[in-house]
């Protein structure tokens, strides 16, 4: 979308609405960041961001209607698809693993401060992959049998899918803010890695873990 931290618009998604007005009100007191609109399901959210075309919606694992992963695959194929950023209340590595896998831009643990929460919305907004970290660490220690995928890093899982989306490593370092070495060696690692030759099988590789859609 483009979108900077410099002005950012929100889509809040919450079913309490207790918690909901909680959230508004610590929101909007971030430096350049505005609540654009509010749902409490799924399906309002969803409609709610085709209409008010927010730059990152914040949005509970359990959410009603839409839980919070199919909830990021739905507004991924929006036109101006905003970036999610989940809230998850269960500390359960499947979650983190699965949000990671639908394009989650970021998972903040119930437990954590505003402040992780505050980082995941400006990080959003960079385009940038935020892990909170206990969500890192549920990331980090979660194993799934034969899924190689799981044991790279989010950075590394965020490059692949930017290569398999075929974007060049110049252009992913400019969108991730990083030097073009930096990408360079972390796309050579991740290919080490995962034992394979080139781009190509890395795109077919990102297709069958669910990293990007075929």
């Amino acid at each position: 979308m483009g979108a900077t931290t410099s002005h950012l618009r929100v889509l809040l998604a919450e079913q309490r609405e207790l918690i909901r007005d909680g959230l508004h009100i610590l929101i909007e007191a971030l430096e350049g960041v505005e609540v654009a609109g509010e749902a409490a399901n799924g399906d309002d959210c969803v409609r709610a961001a085709f209409e008010l075309l927010p730059n990152v919606v914040v949005a509970p694992a359990q959410l009603p209607r839409i839980n919070g992963i199919d909830l990021v695959r739905h507004l991924r194929r929006l036109r101006c698809a905003p970036r999610v950023v989940l809230m998850a209340y269960r500390e359960a590595p499947d979650t983190v693993i699965d949000a990671v896998r639908a394009g989650v831009s970021g998972v903040v643990m119930q437990y954590e401060k505003f402040s992780e929460l505050a980082a995941a919305i400006r990080a959003a907004g960079d385009r940038k992959l935020y892990l909170s970290p206990l969500a890192n660490a549920l990331f980090a220690h979660a194993s799934a049998p034969g899924e190689i995928a799981f044991s790279l890093t989010p950075r590394q899982r965020e490059i692949v899918q930017l290569l398999a989306e075929g974007l060049s490593t110049k252009q992913i370092a400019y969108r991730l803010n990083l030097s073009v070495k930096t990408v360079a060696t972390h796309r050579e690692q991740t290919l080490d890695r995962l034992k394979l030759r080139g781009i190509a099988d890395l795109t077919r590789y990102a297709i069958r873990a669910g990293i990007v859609e075929a």
